[in-house]
């Protein structure tokens, strides 16, 4: 049985947790005031002190969510979702590295709380101290109108991060070193906060998996007219904060449903380039130095998104053709026209002649423009700096599907193989190699939280990543450093002026 008599004082008061025979974990602790009445579609209200001894024994609801995750999660949900969870090895007042972790999900859903990301493995291995927080998604925490504050869930983050900054070393850790992670949607919010002025301080560190500055990056005049489309459904007036204050969060949620039927739909609520939380052109932010002082891991895995060859290799024409359509009007939007869409297809033909795979120049396409040329970009962007930036490529392919796929790289990070939070053709063996695999990729993050670099004895020498070289540390079972290794596909975009 848990011993609950280990009690954390903090600045705000006492937290009463879990204590553990290798750590202490402390689970749903409010890091803001609910934002729920008045404060909903407010910024977030740093929590007050309490008297007594707050219990953080038990994971709180996660914020609400208008699609679901496969695998479901089964936490409650609700707009009281501003909480966040720390795992430590021991409490006293040792200075450990303090791991700060977004989860991803596209704004749309997930939570700090699913079991695969509880990184016990990583505390307990590494000595250091996790914290995984939860903040407002989808129209709740992204709407763009009139009367509500841009981007409420990285204001969110960046209220959790000053929490941290004050109590942290309350449980054991070090303030002065915080590292900010995320995968996916996880990922972009670290993109951004890199160039966002208000969190400027708050970390000293960062990776970014599978997810960084979108080229497309959604423009007020995009995000009003999601905006518009939620408050038909509504039946809401535009600007009218009240009326929207006044409905029940399912309701909104369900029109969210309708409006954004999937994740290729283009219609949800997420991140807003709008030139004053978000400066206008974030490359050129990272390009003028704004985030030169932090080091940097970027990356992705091999085959982000192998589940869309499933679409084009059924017979359904529809399907394929509603996905080809998808891309090629992103591709527009990017400014390519219709004899240039037509070259990239050839050429991404010729790139994966070998494979004779059906449309997989539209899988591959997507996945390069959502995932690899937008790292690329950030990295060349952010090597020129005073701090060094390192770049991975995961490469473990899951048995059951034969692939590296979006989200696949967490486990090993986190070391939960073993965990049944996963699509079943997705999750690893958990073979002796893999946890060895598992246990080099705790290691080389670690090293990165505590002193800036990656490189550890089990791995490959990672040096650090140059626009010349474009180094890559491509993590596998067997790991090894390449150069250059995606210029084939760096070349067709340069001749697009897109890279």
């Amino acid at each position: 049985m848990p011993n609950m008599d280990a009690v954390a004082t903090t600045p705000l008061g006492k937290l009463r947790g879990i204590q553990r025979e290798h750590h202490v974990e402390f689970l749903g602790i409010r890091y803001a005031e609910a934002p729920v009445g008045k404060l909903r579609y407010a910024e977030p209200r740093i929590v007050k002190a309490w008297e007594g001894i707050y219990d953080a024994i038990q994971y709180g609801p996660m914020a609400p969510q208008a699609l679901k995750d496969n695998p479901s999660i089964e936490l409650e949900e609700s707009e009281d979702c501003l909480l966040l969870n720390v795992y430590t090895p021991v409490l006293d007042d040792k200075k450990r590295p303090v791991m700060f972790f977004i989860h991803g999900g596209a704004f749309a859903l997930g939570s700090g709380s699913r079991p695969r990301d509880r990184g016990v493995a990583l505390v307990e291995r590494e000595n250091v101290v996790l914290v995984c927080i939860q903040y407002r998604l989808g129209p709740l925490g992204f709407l763009a109108m009139a009367g509500v504050p841009p981007n409420l869930g990285l204001k969110d983050m960046i209220c959790a991060l000053r929490w941290v900054r004050d109590n942290i070393a309350a449980f054991g850790g070090d303030p002065e070193n915080v590292t900010i992670f995320g995968q996916s949607a996880g990922g972009i919010s670290v993109s951004y906060l890199l160039v966002m002025p208000a969190a400027r301080g708050l970390f000293h560190k960062a990776i970014m998996h599978s997810g960084t500055f979108p080229l497309e990056p959604v423009t007020p005049e995009k995000a009003s007219r999601i905006t518009k489309l939620l408050l038909s459904k509504l039946h809401v007036a535009d600007g009218d904060v009240t009326a929207l204050r006044k409905l029940p969060w399912q309701k909104i949620m369900k029109a969210q449903a309708k409006i954004a039927r999937n994740m290729l739909s283009g219609n949800h609520h997420v991140p807003v380039v709008d030139g004053t939380t978000i400066p206008k052109d974030c490359i050129s932010a990272i390009r003028s130095g704004f985030s030169a002082s932090i080091p940097l891991v970027i990356g992705h895995t091999s085959s982000e998104l192998p589940i869309f060859e499933g679409f084009f290799n059924k017979k359904n024409a529809l399907v394929r053709n509603v996905v080809k359509s998808i891309i090629s009007n992103r591709m527009k939007t990017m400014g390519l026209k219709k004899e240039n869409i037509k070259k990239v297809l050839a050429d991404y033909k010729n790139l994966l002649y070998a494979s004779r795979i059906r449309d997989l120049e539209y899988d591959q396409i997507l996945m390069d423009l959502g995932f690899r040329i937008p790292a690329i970009i950030v990295a060349d962007a952010h090597c020129t700096g005073n701090a060094p930036t390192y770049f991975y490529e995961f490469a473990y392919k899951a048995p059951k599907l034969g692939a590296a796929v979006h989200v696949l790289d967490m486990y090993f990070i986190f070391g939960t193989l073993d965990t049944s939070d996963g699509v079943d053709v997705m999750k690893p063996s958990g073979t002796k190699e893999e946890k060895q695999l598992s246990e080099r990729m705790m290691d080389a993050w670690a090293n990165f939280a505590r002193k800036g670099d990656p490189s550890t004895p089990n791995l490959p020498r990672w040096n650090p990543y140059d626009r010349m070289t474009k180094r890559t540390m491509v993590i596998d079972i067997g790991s090894k450093l390449v150069e250059n290794h995606l210029e084939p596909r760096i070349k067709i975009w340069k001749s697009f002026s897109l890279y």
